[in-house]
C-alpha cells in the first residue's frame, strides 16, 4: 500500500509505503526486511514523537534527509522488521496557503 499526504494548500509533502509495496530504498531496504539493512547504510535514532527511525545526522552528517522508517521500538533495533518507509519534506507540510 502507498499513501500520499497533502498539506492544506494541496501540496504533496509525504509518501508512505507499507506492506505490499515491493520497491526498495537504496536498492536494499524493503518492507519486511530487518532494520539492520538500514543500519548497514547509516546510523538511526528513534523519534518517540513520530514513532519512526530517522537517519542520525549528528553521527553521520552525510546520511540522507527526508526519509524515515517505521518499525517497532526495541532495545536491539536491528532485529525489527521495517513496517513502512516515509519519504517526506516536513517544510512543505507546514507551508502556508
Amino acid at each position: 500500500m502507498v499513501r500520499f499526504d497533502f498539506n492544506a494548500a494541496g501540496d504533496l509533502f509525504c509518501i508512505w509505503a507499507f506492506e505490499g509495496y515491493r520497491g526498495r530504498a537504496f536498492s536494499r531496504v524493503g518492507i519486511g526486511c530487518p532494520l539492520q539493512e538500514v543500519l548497514s547504510q547509516f546510523p538511526l535514532f528513534f523519534d518517540n514523537g513520530d514513532e519512526m527511525y530517522y537517519p542520525d545526522w549528528e553521527s553521520a552528517p552525510n546520511a540522507p534527509t527526508g526519509i524515515a522508517f517505521v518499525a517497532h521500538e526495541d532495545e536491539q533495533p536491528g532485529r525489527m522488521p521495517v513496517l513502512g518507509i516515509c519519504i517526506h519534506d516536513w517544510s512543505v507540510m507546514r507551508r502556508a496557503r
